[in-house]
């Protein structure tokens, strides 16, 4: 089943708030993540949709592994880059300014922020 958490505890907010609009109550795990079923996601990922175009055009990025997902936070955080994160499932989902773009690729050479 589908799942869907905001880490900025202002932008969950909004997404629960928005959620008590639909005619059904997705169920929301332990760690705050909103469960539904595949047939409820389309409606549920049309009220992240609004949470996300409140912040900045955007657009996603993940990375596969966990070191790969550490290093571009490290990268985006360490050069004060725009950036919100949602875990989708299993998965760190980064959502990112498209005026940004250029900025949020890490150097081949990164090796995390500097001390």
């Amino acid at each position: 089943m589908p799942s869907l958490r905001f880490a900025n505890p202002e932008l969950q907010a909004s997404f629960l708030a928005g959620l008590k609009r639909l005619q059904f109550s997705p169920q929301i795990a332990d760690d705050g993540s909103v469960v539904c079923t595949n047939e409820q996601w389309p409606l549920v990922n049309d009220v992240a949709h609004k949470v996300r175009d409140a912040c900045f055009k955007w657009y996603f990025s993940w990375r596969e592994t966990k070191e790969g997902t550490q290093e571009l936070e490290d990268h985006l955080r360490s050069n004060g880059l725009r950036h919100e994160i949602e875990h989708h499932g299993d998965r760190v989902v980064f959502l990112l300014p498209k005026s940004d773009k250029e900025k949020h690729t890490p150097p081949s050479n990164y090796s995390g922020p500097e001390t």
